[in-house]
């Protein structure tokens, strides 16, 4: 039925300001070197930190912790329970927000370190007419990788120990690697190798155990499906001129690694 709330629908601001709030600003510096190797590639390597200050922090006035009931419920992905709070039907409209600056001195402020190793190289005249001369090719060789992925859909598509990569409704990959899952994945890539599969691994180190960010305290253990899929992985060899019969080559190889 019709809300009996004489404000419902009229517009609010239910945010005020501190008067003392300070306002947030940033510290972004870096340093680098650049060593040229040869004429038009050169090695660079960069570390930079950015820092954050007087974060913002909002608070409701009239809710406070007490006000939250906890109750767990089921995670059908990890197992175990998650623990989630149910605020009181009664605070449920309550709100009187206020916008201040973080006093706790882990939350005032954020640090951020990077440091970057890459190559800087010029495209040259030579180079852009071979790309100029490829680019007309390009529809053809990804309609040709397309498919490929699906010649590796269908070979694979009996073996429960091959998790084949998914492609949700209204995306189009162009498949520039074809990535499965299996178990025991170093001794399968090792044994493929040694049938003369060029099989490799990408992104084998999830990104909270990577160096960039060892400052944010992360052990294994703490994402342990990204450490589940990182240990997994293996891409299968793909490009638009493999035939049926390498690919059936490569997973006649990969059914007899995974024993």
């Amino acid at each position: 039925g019709p809300t009996s709330n004489a404000l419902f629908g009229t517009p609010r601001s239910s945010f005020r300001p501190d008067p003392s709030f300070k306002r947030e600003y940033d510290w972004v510096y870096n340093a680098g070197i650049q060593h040229e190797i040869r004429r038009g590639l050169a090695f660079t390597a960069d570390w930079f930190r950015r820092g954050t200050y007087n974060l913002r922090r909002t608070d409701n006035l009239l809710v406070s912790l007490n006000d939250y009931t906890p109750f767990d419920v089921y995670n059908p992905i990890e197992g175990g329970t998650i623990t989630l709070y149910n605020l009181a039907p009664a605070k449920l409209a309550a709100v009187d927000r206020l916008d201040r600056n973080a006093t706790d001195p882990d939350l005032r402020r954020q640090n951020f370190n990077g440091f970057e190793l890459g190559f800087n190289s010029r495209l040259d005249t030579l180079q852009a007419i071979v790309l100029n001369a490829k680019l007309p090719h390009l529809a053809q060789w990804n309609a040709a990788r397309h498919a490929a992925a699906r010649r590796y859909d269908e070979l694979l598509a009996r073996d429960p120990r091959v998790t084949r990569p998914a492609v949700l409704p209204g995306n189009e990959p162009v498949w520039h690697l074809y990535v499965v899952r299996v178990p025991r994945r170093d001794a399968v890539l090792r044994s493929l190798h040694a049938a003369g599969i060029g099989a490799g691994v990408h992104y084998s180190v999830p990104i909270h155990l990577q160096g960039a960010f060892r400052h944010l305290g992360h052990q294994r253990g703490d994402f342990p499906a990204a450490e589940a899929a990182a240990d997994q992985v293996l891409s299968l060899p793909l490009f638009p001129e493999i035939t049926p019969e390498q690919q059936e080559r490569v997973v006649a190889a990969l059914t007899s690694a995974l024993g």
